[in-house]
This record gives structure tokens, C-alpha cells and sequence, in this order.
């Protein structure tokens, strides 16, 4: 039998129900590779979802034997590049004509309600993936994803993210402040569908901080949204007569979560200008130095007596440069002297409370180091005054 090999190329077309939408045509003949147009539908937030396709593929024969089979065996949603979900369906037509045909299968894609939660509750892209290939050409055509956004809609409340920060400065997510001093923090939440948000601010002070936190509500909080978004709820104004370390949270009542985040202040006394405590040194008992910093890496540290508070800081390195772990690690640590560098900025970090000497570095701190370049870590404590009273020297590692 002469073997015919056949070259793909397809074209997608949204239609609603029975009707059919007016798309742009989509351009054949693309190297083979199917293109979708439109390439884009919406789904609704925490919900099933659907939308129908037209995959418009042609079959270019470059031999005289008509025979064979058009197909697709699944189509994948994929998310960020990972394949979160299936649909087992298989689309087929036989080829009977010597010339170039086109065939096109209708299909009616649904997306399962747990699809879309784990897109919103993700940055990374939504797509819809499917390949074609003939019985006479086996080795699938990949087309071009078709995006599928997760757009507002009804269904029930849903919170993807809530984010604690202080008013001032921008962004801080530890403040310390002398007594009396204005002070608020933000919550930005991020969420779809819709219904009433209830919450509360919740503090604990210095006379149980040290201990078991006791938390008294300072705000109840009842707010509306619909549909999906964004929104920014303010804290009243904090405490800040006691000296000593407070811890703030959200806990949100409706709909739950796993855990509220918080935050931790220290009001410290006034001083006199110039004044500077002692400070001791903290040694980084892990990771090693030059070590390897994976994700879930684990950071371990000398206590300071007294400290009430610690920041893990992550530096940049001004001598930065990519390198190759394949090359230049060996048993964690680098193989090479990476040469003269020093500590700049930081780019992340993150804090724990003073009776806390060892933690498994966060996400949200470890995806914002880039992989494969050198940073330095660093810890400092802090005193019940709201000074540094420990500091460990910045230690260089490398984020894997």
C-alpha cells in the first residue's frame, strides 16, 4: 500500500446554541499547524461552563491513494503548561476524495466547574488544546490554544486571594511605629461571583502576643460585591498605646477560608536621637553558604534573647549572573568560585514571630527570586522597643 501523508490545518469558529456567530475566516496551510479563530471564549466564575467549536481541518493528500481517517482523540485544558483536565471525546471523519478536503466537526466543550476554580485562583493562562492527525500520518498536529478567559457571573461567593498590607509605607507587611502614631492596614481581596462578604479585623496586643495570641474583634465588616473583581477593605485605626509587638488579623467569616492572613506591628517608646541598641549576631544555620534554594526551602537560624519579632530578607546580588547547575552543582553547593559580589536591594521577605527560629520559605516570597541566578538571605530580630536587636550577615545562595 503507498503511504499518504497528509498535512493539517484548522480553523475555529464560536457559535451559541444553534446559531452560528460571523467569524473571520481563519488562513489554511500555516506549516500545518491548525490556528483557531476566534481564539478566545469567556467562562463564567465558579460555575460549569461551555462554548462550542468548529474545527474546520484540511486533508491535503500528497499521494495518489485516497484512504484513511481524520481524527482527534481528547481535548486538554491546560493551565500555565500543565494539563488539568480532559475531554474524552473523539472527533472523526473518513477521507474518501483525492483532492484537498476540508472537514469540519462541530463540538460543544464543557468545562467543569473545578477547571475554572483553579484558573481564577492562578495568574497563569487558560487554555483549550486539541491535536489532529490521519490513520495514514499518525504523529499528531498540534493547533494553537483557543484562551478561555474566567469572566464575572453569577454563582456563589468565592474568595481566590486576600492580600494584608499596612497604609504606609506602601505595601509593608511589618511596621514599627512609637506610641500614638496613626496606623491602618489594607485588605485587597480578590474574588468572583457574588453575594455578602462578612469579616473581622481581630488584634491581638503585647499582653498576649509573647504567649497564646487572645484576639478582640475591632471591626466587623459586611460588604457586598458581585460579580468578578477586586476589592479594598481598610482596617479603623490600630492600636498603638501599648509598647510592644501587636499581631493583626482578617479572619473572614463568610465564605470561609483556610486560615486568615495577618500582620505584625511593634510600637516602641520614643528616643532620643542617636540612641542605638546592641546588637548581636544571629547565626544562619541553614541553608548552607552558596547552598541551593529550592522551592519549600527550609531557613534555620541562632535565637536572639529578647527578640519579639524576625524578617527573612532576601538580597540582590550586584555581581549577578545566570549559572549552570549542571555544571556547578555539586552535593548543594557550587562547584566554582563565583567570584567578588555583595548585597544589594531586597527583592522579598517575610516575618515570623520572636519564638519562631526556623520556617519553610513561603511561595509567595520564593517565586519572586528569578531561578537559576545567586541572591544573599539575611535575618534580622527585633526588640520589644521596635529596634534591631539581631542581625545575621547576608549569606549567598542559589535559587534552583
Amino acid at each position: 500500500m503507498t503511504v499518504t501523508l497528509r498535512t493539517l490545518v484548522l480553523l475555529i469558529a464560536l457559535a451559541t446554541g444553534a446559531s452560528w456567530l460571523a467569524v473571520a475566516p481563519a488562513k489554511a496551510g500555516v506549516q500545518g499547524q491548525p490556528i483557531p479563530s476566534p481564539n478566545r471564549a469567556n467562562l463564567p466564575f465558579n460555575q460549569p461552563g461551555s462554548f462550542t467549536v468548529v474545527w474546520r481541518v484540511q486533508d491535503t493528500p500528497v499521494t495518489a491513494t485516497p484512504s484513511g481517517e481524520v481524527f482527534s482523540p481528547q481535548g486538554r485544558f491546560v493551565l500555565g503548561g500543565t494539563v488539568i483536565g480532559t475531554v474524552n471525546r473523539r472527533l472523526s471523519q473518513i477521507a474518501t476524495t483525492l483532492s484537498t478536503a476540508v472537514f469540519t466537526f462541530p463540538e460543544v466543550v464543557n468545562v467543569p466547574r473545578s477547571v475554572i476554580i483553579q484558573a481564577a485562583k492562578s495568574n497563569a493562562p487558560l487554555t483549550y488544546e486539541r491535536s489532529f492527525a490521519t490513520t495514514d500520518n499518525i504523529q499528531p498536529t498540534a493547533a494553537l490554544p483557543v484562551s478561555l478567559a474566567v469572566t464575572g457571573g453569577g454563582g456563589e461567593l468565592l474568595l481566590s486571594r486576600i492580600e494584608l498590607t499596612f497604609e504606609a509605607p506602601p505595601d509593608a507587611r511589618f511596621a514599627s511605629v512609637e506610641q500614638d502614631a496613626r496606623l491602618r492596614a489594607i485588605a485587597r481581596i480578590r474574588f468572583g461571583g457574588s453575594g455578602l462578604l462578612q469579616a473581622r479585623w481581630v488584634i491581638a496586643d503585647p499582653t498576649s502576643t509573647t504567649g497564646r495570641a487572645v484576639f478582640r474583634t475591632l471591626q466587623i465588616v459586611r460588604r457586598n460585591v458581585a460579580a468578578a473583581g477586586e476589592v479594598e477593605i481598610y482596617s479603623p485605626p490600630l492600636p498603638t498605646r501599648l509598647q510592644g509587638l501587636h499581631e493583626l488579623r482578617f479572619e473572614v467569616d463568610d465564605p470561609a477560608i483556610d486560615s486568615p492572613p495577618r500582620l505584625l506591628y511593634q510600637v516602641q517608646l520614643r528616643q532620643e536621637p542617636g540612641f542605638s541598641p546592641e546588637v548581636a549576631t544571629i547565626s544562619l544555620l541553614s541553608p548552607r553558604p552558596r547552598g541551593l534554594l529550592d522551592d519549600g526551602a527550609r531557613i534555620s537560624w541562632s535565637a536572639v534573647p529578647g527578640a519579639v519579632a524576625y524578617k527573612v530578607v532576601f538580597l540582590e546580588s550586584l555581581a549577578d549572573d545566570i549559572v549552570d547547575l549542571e555544571e556547578r552543582a555539586r552535593y548543594g553547593e557550587l562547584a566554582e568560585d563565583p567570584g567578588e559580589t555583595r548585597p544589594g536591594e531586597t527583592v522579598a521577605g517575610f516575618y515570623l514571630p520572636g519564638d519562631t527560629t526556623e520556617t519553610d520559605v513561603p511561595g509567595t516570597s520564593i517565586t519572586r527570586l528569578a531561578r537559576d541566578r545567586r541572591y544573599y538571605v539575611q535575618v534580622l530580630g527585633w526588640g520589644p522597643d521596635g529596634l534591631v536587636i539581631g542581625r545575621s550577615e547576608p549569606q549567598e545562595v542559589l535559587r534552583r
